[in-house]
């Protein structure tokens, strides 16, 4: 009981100090993020829904503070809330890929999986697409065991930043055997 106390102290303490540093600076997307978390991590649900949406009005433009808010709401299984986020989102990262692979993320883990695979199409197809955004989107489809696409995406990925090779051998070496090597992309050759 005395534990159990003592933490529920320091979340308390936690909220607290989070609070307090919206308050020094209220202008930092992250200072928002942090609250909403501990807020979820609390129940206090629609409290953390208002500092995520407080984040995102900070930082409309670019995909990063959405993301990390519907992720920790998925993570509880607060899709719904996820959905309401996502719709608030401007227009202009509605395009932005790490927009469209962290949709295609929450989709596939509410079970809406044919939207899900649209989304990531969308975001491959992207011109502004980049090396990070494929190493993420390959993850995804390793995840849902579409082998041969995940290396397909971590090859694009070495062809426009070859510095991941190295990071991403292992999964080249996993995949091939996975997807099968007659329908598996080689990895790229290994530089000397």
């Amino acid at each position: 009981a005395a534990k159990v106390a003592k933490e529920l102290k320091r979340e308390a303490d936690a909220l607290s100090h989070l609070r307090r540093a919206t308050q020094v600076e209220p202008k930092n997307p992250q200072t928002w993020l942090a609250l909403g978390e501990a807020q979820l991590e609390r129940g206090q649900n629609s409290r953390a829904t208002q500092s995520f949406a407080k984040a995102m009005t900070i930082d409309p433009d670019t995909p990063n503070s959405l993301l990390r808010a519907v992720r920790a709401l998925d993570a509880k299984k607060r899709f719904v809330d996820s959905d309401h986020l996502f719709a608030q989102a401007s227009s202009k990262i509605t395009r932005h890929p790490a927009f469209l692979i962290g949709l295609s993320e929450h989709l596939w883990h509410d079970g809406r999986k044919p939207e899900a695979k649209e989304r990531l199409r969308e975001a491959l197809a992207s011109e502004t697409i980049n090396a990070t955004h494929l190493e993420a989107a390959g993850r995804l489809l390793d995840e849902r065991r579409e082998f041969v696409d995940a290396l397909a995406a971590y090859r694009r990925a070495v062809l426009l930043d070859p510095r991941r090779e190295r990071g991403l051998r292992p999964a080249f070496e996993r995949l091939t055997v996975a997807g099968g090597p007659a329908t598996a992309p080689a990895p790229p050759p290994a530089r000397l």
